[in-house]
Order: structure tokens, then sequence, then C-alpha cells
């Protein structure tokens, strides 16, 4: 079917315990003005899957939570507001900072974050992507729903239905 784009799986937190983030890694918190000045600094290329790189986006970037390894970006954990109480989860590590928890610690750091402001956070990704699926739930989270994703008859942009 032409106008089915693909799925995807959505986890909710379970039980968020907060977890040590690795040695030799610094985060920092941001919110929304902050993303917005790091968006030059960071090119989608780096983190395609953090940041929607638009101020006027409809679902916005809301917070972030960066890790710096030597002073250099190691990776970004990203959460937009998709709906007024539902703010999902995106993550990105540089392949050179991989396999060292950066992506958990991230994800688990943000989702805390989240929650404290009073939304919950939700995590989404391929099905066909285990790795990410290992790191929602090592992160404290666990699968709740799937997504299909169509694009609109004009193949111009995508819509998601999830449910």
């Amino acid at each position: 079917m032409p106008f089915v784009h693909g799925q995807g799986i959505c986890f909710l937190p379970d039980i968020l315990n907060p977890l040590p983030m690795p040695d030799g890694v610094d985060i920092s918190d941001l919110e929304r003005n902050e993303i917005i000045k790091l968006y030059e600094h960071c090119p989608r290329d780096d983190f395609p899957y953090v940041f929607s790189y638009d101020t006027n986006h409809p679902r916005p970037d809301m917070l972030a939570t960066l890790a710096m390894v030597d002073g250099n970006i190691a990776g970004i954990a990203g959460v937009s507001a998709d709906c007024e109480m539902l703010w999902q989860i995106g993550i990105n590590v540089r392949s050179e900072y991989r396999n060292k928890g950066i992506a958990t610690a991230l994800t688990n750091k943000l989702a805390i974050n989240v929650i404290a402001h009073g939304k919950i956070p939700y995590y989404a990704t391929a099905p066909r992507n285990i790795a990410s699926q290992r790191v929602a739930i090592r992160a404290g989270f666990l699968p709740a729903w799937t997504c299909v994703y169509k694009g609109r008859f004009d193949n111009m942009l995508t819509e998601s239905t999830c449910g």
C-alpha cells in the first residue's frame, strides 16, 4: 500500500529510578530557549532524532539533556510536546560514544525531568531498531502501544495515527 509509511513501538515509563551517568560524562539540562540556540551548533545530520529544528513546529522542542565528553557533545536527548500531556523523547549519541550507557542515562534523566514538569514522557522507535528498544527498557520504559505512520496522498507530509 503506497500510503503506509511505517510502524513504531511506543513506550511509557514504568519505574524510573535515576541512573548514573557513565564516568567522564558531564551533563546539562536545557529549556526551550536554550534549545533554539543549540540548533545552529548541533546539525540535523548529527542529531536527526532529537530536535525539529523549527521554532514554529506544531510539536515544539521543550527540554533537552546534553552529554559532554572532554568538551565535545557526545549525545543529546530531547523532548517535543506532541500534545498537552504527552512529550516524546528523541535520542542520538555520536557513533564514537555508543555502547557506553550514555543513551540510556540521558533518556532516563530527561524522562524524570519531563515528569517534574508535570508531563508524561514517551519513547517511540521502529520495530526493527532493537538497540533503541533496549535503551527504552534499560531507561525504565515498557512497551505501551504501536503506531502506524501514513503519508498524505500528495506525498508532501506525513502524519501518524497511534492507538
